[in-house]
């Protein structure tokens, strides 16, 4: 399995654990000399989806209606 697969299967699947990735996609699952290697790529997709998810929770609770979309001036624009 490449590095690029382990990539795809943690961003897909939000997998956080080297025993998540494992059980998902078998990588890891022999000697486990590549348990370092798998848990540096879960903490760079991690990395990479923060600034996305810390976005996200920026929005104030004040700026939706009760159907949760989002005011701006005169327009309601539904969530994405």
């Amino acid at each position: 399995m490449t590095d690029r697969e382990i990539e795809r299967a943690v961003r897909e699947n939000n997998l956080t654990t080297v025993e998540e990735v494992t059980n998902y996609t078998k990588a890891g699952g022999g000697c486990g000399n590549c348990h370092d290697a798998i848990r540096q790529i879960i903490e760079r997709v991690r990395a990479e989806t923060k600034p996305a998810a810390a976005a996200e929770t920026d929005k104030h609770p004040e700026d939706q209606d009760d159907r949760g979309s989002t005011r701006t001036g005169d327009q309601t624009l539904p969530e994405a």
